[in-house]
């Protein structure tokens, strides 16, 4: 039993039996009793009714939580509409439903809270205790009221109803997923959000694990995480983690984890899944363009020196009056151009008419007849192995660029250029490369310098 029913009880037990329900009512008097003087300074109303309903005598403490002037209040019935009673839920309560009411009709102790109405003003909340009045024979001639000023108390309790309720709309919006967990890390609460962002029941979360929303070493490395916060008042901890969503794609969150608990006000450890998933497509996306733009400045860049390299080779060619000189500048801007790679450079057979090596870096040695090889029938670039086309005279699995350098029609000159990529972006640059070259330095090379070349 509450203090305050106890209180309440020990308040109405002399007043449960009378020979009247007017003797209750004059211990009202201070004249004629002690007890009227301790019932004025009493914080609780009490009110004294007849069978009638209407009320004979009431303390003061009843007139102001009622709101009522003593004649206002004075042979007032709980029939009287001007109370403009109602319950909890804001609905009518009926005079013939008070409690007091009630009581004298059961002849029973009734309890009930009340809302009253004065004029517009906001209800005034009640807690009542109505208890019977009964004569010599047992007969109720009377209900005693006591009731205790809750309005305080109630609207403490609807504020907390409408904090609550207007943070599980917002919870239920939110672009975002929060999670409490106890001391275990299991899960003791999900925001409404998590239906609609990983299309997970609320309810269906409690008692599960976080890592239980990851798979493979994503669920290892979240497990760890969360032991790690648990361990520590106050850690906390965060990491970008995919989440394979319900019959979805899946989509990153970023998973955000604080320990709370030792706040008397949390005990939990709060867990916050942000999706990310457009901040990491587009993270994602940056790093793309980055690189392909990084990709695109070295490819100027190195397309700007082998300018400048073919530029002084051009100047160069133009001056030789003989074929070493000729062979000595393309060796130097072939080996410019492909610094790191194997090269072997090539010239026409006086005598056969074979392209036989003269100068090598470690590259291919065995002559080449024109017919061996699709550059020097086609003079144009070669990648071997590429396209279908195949140069008989390179090794099984060689990777060989061919480069034919031509005078008045003639190929007379081939730089071989070997290297590892052939199926990626580097050998297409090296390609191009190759092209340059054979077009900027064989329009260069004076006829007369190449002579005695078939």
């Amino acid at each position: 039993m509450s203090p305050l029913q106890q209180a309440l009880d020990e308040l109405a037990g002399p007043w449960r039996t009378a020979q009247d329900i007017h003797d209750v009512a004059a211990a009202f008097d201070p004249a004629q009793s002690f007890a009227a003087t301790l019932l004025e300074q009493m914080p609780i109303g009490v009110v004294v009714q007849g069978l009638d309903g209407a009320i004979l005598a009431f303390n003061t403490a009843a007139s102001r939580i009622l709101r009522l002037s003593p004649d206002q209040l004075r042979g007032r019935t709980s029939f009287d509409p001007a109370w403009r009673s109602i319950h909890e839920d804001g609905s009518p309560f009926p005079g013939d439903t008070h409690p007091a009411m009630r009581s004298l009709q059961s002849g029973a102790r009734e309890r009930d809270t009340m809302g009253v109405r004065v004029a517009e003003e906001e209800p005034t909340w009640i807690d009542i205790d109505a208890r019977p009045v009964r004569n010599a024979a047992d007969d109720v001639v009377g209900v005693v009221c006591l009731f205790v000023d809750i309005t305080a108390e109630r609207n403490a309790k609807d504020k907390v109803a409408q904090t609550l309720y207007r943070f599980e709309v917002i919870a239920s919006e939110a672009s975002d997923v929060m999670l409490a967990l106890d001391e275990t890390g299991a899960v003791t609460y999900a925001t409404p959000s998590a239906l609609r962002i990983l299309g997970r029941d609320p309810e269906s979360l409690l008692g599960s694990q976080v890592s239980d929303l990851f798979e493979g070493i994503d669920s290892v490395e979240v497990e760890r995480g969360v032991q790690d916060v648990l361990l520590r008042y106050g850690s906390s901890n965060r990491r970008t983690l995919p989440v394979q969503l319900p019959g979805g794609p899946v989509r990153w969150f970023e998973l955000r984890m604080k320990n709370y608990l030792h706040d008397p006000a949390m005990g939990r450890v709060l867990v916050t899944l942000i999706d990310v998933d457009d901040r990491v497509s587009a993270e994602e996306e940056l790093r793309r363009v980055n690189v392909d733009l990084q990709r695109r400045l070295d490819e100027l860049d190195r397309t700007h020196q082998l300018d400048r390299l073919l530029g002084t080779g051009t100047e160069l060619l133009v001056r030789c009056v003989d074929a070493d000189e000729v062979t000595d500048v393309l060796w130097d801007c072939t080996e410019q151009a492909f610094a790191g790679h194997r090269m072997t450079l090539r010239l026409s057979s006086p005598s056969t008419g074979e392209m036989q090596p003269i100068r090598s870096t470690g590259g291919l040695h065995s002559n080449v007849r024109v017919d061996e090889c699709w550059a020097l029938r086609t003079r144009r670039v070669h990648l071997s192995e590429v396209g279908g086309v195949r140069c008989h005279h390179i090794a099984d699995g060689a990777k060989v660029v061919c480069i034919p350098f031509v005078v008045d029609g003639r190929v007379v000159a081939l730089a071989e250029v070997e290297h590892d990529h052939l199926a990626d972006d580097g050998a297409t640059e090296l390609v191009n490369a190759a092209t340059s070259m054979s077009m900027r330095l064989s329009t260069a090379i004076p006829p007369t310098s190449v002579v005695d070349l078939p």
